[in-house]
């Protein structure tokens, strides 16, 4: 009994405490709330840990001062808050274009200010006998924020792992084990490389003015069947991908998540980190090899076996919610550096694309034969490189003409699927199957698209513009493998669609049988809230060919 009432007026004691240490945790929780949809709970465990360990030294260093633990705790929540407001601050300053007018810098204004309320935060602190009084209304503004973010978040994270539930079951009853009629003998080597808004050649003639003729017709003189009126399955990168990698339509999907949702965590770890294509090469006795990128699902390496990637450790969602915090900005003083996620991640994809290409090479000639896939956010923004693939600095870069960006890295990317060719082929004791292909088209030109971030309206040019892709392949005859494979008499068709491609190969090496599909294209009602409510364009593009 004695015990329990010193462990109750501990609690009691500490309580005090509670303000401080809520308002440091809930700009990782804002900020998590806020991006639901994309991120999973274990993204916040480092930048809460390390809010908490500021708080505790703040709050050390504080009752070193006022020799008083209400005082203390009072001082600790100004500090916090003063803390990680910033760069939020700085931001709504700047974009109210106020700072133009202003007699310093924002940066040395707002440093001033914050000094002025610390300064008099601690004069009344030490005046005051109204300590208590503040400690409750802290609470109370805390508490009440504190539940706000938690009410947003905990019932979406209950539905997520309900949903994740039923979407494993489907997929391990549905999408598991691929039958196979007999053991194949012949495994070559599979590169699968998706370049990231990649247009088909006709949009990029006709939208663009852009001619990229001699480069298909490269691709056609190495063997390669290019897909003439190949269009994406699900024009978005996280659908597209899901519904390639699986070899499925995403119908499914409505059924088990809904038609009102826009959550893509489940789909991110259950069809892309996971997928049947990896699955299943694997149980053939593949290495599967990932190059990933700096997009969420590609930067780990899920089941892969390995992946190169300088940006597998990079974490926006981190760095986000340190680059507004004030010790950033103390940082760009005393040494002239900040860190920025947008400038960090421009910096790594140059890097990155360098990294990857010189690991091709070390790829081949393995006991075991490669399944490699590799995402290449090319070309997208932001456009870090030039036509020859040199990057550009930051400044450069943004300075440039969206059109004029996207073309110069449709140039880059054409060297780099030559440079892939050149290494792929040469001194490799095992065949190998090429796959060139896009997930989806560009937004642009911006006179067919909304202008208001990553939508498409309803209307045939925009579908066109951005459902054609590049779609390009390489096989090997399983034969004779020094030529390529007779396109046409496996299925080849010039309307061939990702869902398929897949389908027809490991058909063709592995006698897997898989029926073929209709080749369909499904655009989501709405790209941001009802991702999930998929409608059939296919008819938009039939009418085009």
């Amino acid at each position: 009994m004695k015990k329990r009432v010193v462990f109750t007026n501990l609690i009691k004691e500490k309580i005090i405490w509670l303000p401080a240490f809520l308002f440091s945790i809930i700009p990782t929780l804002a900020v998590y709330a806020h991006n639901l949809n994309f991120l999973s709970p274990e993204r916040m465990l480092v930048p809460l840990l390390y809010s908490f360990v500021f708080m505790v030294l703040s709050g050390c260093v504080a009752y070193a001062i006022f020799k008083n633990e209400e005082k203390a705790s009072v001082f600790t929540a100004v500090w916090v808050i003063l803390f990680f407001s910033f760069g939020y601050i700085f931001l709504v300053v700047g974009e109210a274009k106020l700072s133009s007018s202003l007699p310093l810098s924002l940066n040395k204004l707002l440093f001033g200010t914050y000094g002025i309320i610390l300064l008099l935060t601690v004069w009344f602190l030490f005046k005051t006998k109204l300590t208590r009084r503040f400690i409750i209304f802290f609470s109370l503004v805390s508490i009440t924020i504190f539940i706000i973010n938690l009410v947003k978040i905990v019932p979406f994270e209950i539905n997520r792992w309900i949903d994740g539930g039923k979407l494993q079951q489907y997929v391990s009853k549905n999408l598991g084990q691929i039958e196979t009629s007999g053991a194949s003998n012949f495994k070559p080597n599979i590169y699968y490389f998706v370049f990231d808004r990649y247009p088909r050649h006709d949009v990029l003639e006709k939208y663009f003015d852009f001619q990229n003729d001699s480069h298909i017709d490269h691709l056609r003189s190495n063997g390669f069947w290019v897909g003439d009126r190949s269009y994406a399955n699900y024009p978005n990168t996280f659908l597209s991908l899901s519904s390639s990698l699986n070899m499925s339509y995403l119908q499914f999907l409505t059924d088990i998540l809904g038609d009102q949702q826009a959550d893509q965590a489940n789909v991110y770890s259950q069809l892309l980190q996971d997928n049947q294509l990896a699955r299943f090469l694997k149980s053939q006795g593949y290495k599967y090899v990932l190059f990933g990128s700096s997009w969420d699902p590609l930067q780990k390496k899920g089941i892969a076996d390995e992946n190169y990637n300088l940006l597998a450790d990079f974490d926006e969602f981190h760095l986000y919610i340190y680059e507004r915090t004030l010790l950033n900005a103390m940082r760009g003083i005393i040494e002239k550096k900040q860190l920025f996620a947008g400038t960090e991640r421009f910096n790594k994809i140059s890097l990155n694309l360098d990294y990857r290409l010189h690991r091709i090479n070390r790829q081949k000639n393995q006991l075991q034969p490669l399944f490699v896939f590799g995402h290449f956010l090319l070309p997208h923004p932001p456009y870090v490189f030039s036509p020859e693939c040199d990057s550009y600095t930051l400044s450069t870069s943004s300075q440039q003409i969206a059109e004029s960006g996207y073309l110069n890295e449709i140039q880059c990317a054409n060297v780099v699927m030559r440079s892939l060719i050149s290494e792929i082929h040469s001194g490799s004791d095992r065949p190998a199957v090429i796959i060139f292909q896009s997930d989806e088209g560009p937004y642009l030109p911006l006179e067919y698209f909304n202008g208001d971030g990553e939508s498409v309206p309803e209307n045939s040019e925009s579908y066109l513009i951005h459902g054609a892709i590049l779609n390009a392949v390489y096989l090997p005859d399983k034969d004779d493998f020094s030529k390529p494979a007779n396109y046409e008499k496996i299925g080849f068709g010039p309307n061939l669609s990702p869902v398929n491609t897949i389908r027809t190969i490991l058909n063709y090496y592995f006698e897997t049988n898989l029926p073929i599909l209709p080749d369909r294209t499904y655009f989501s009602f709405d790209n941001n809230e009802r991702i999930y409510n998929f409608k059939d364009v296919t008819n938009f593009y039939d009418t085009k060919k």
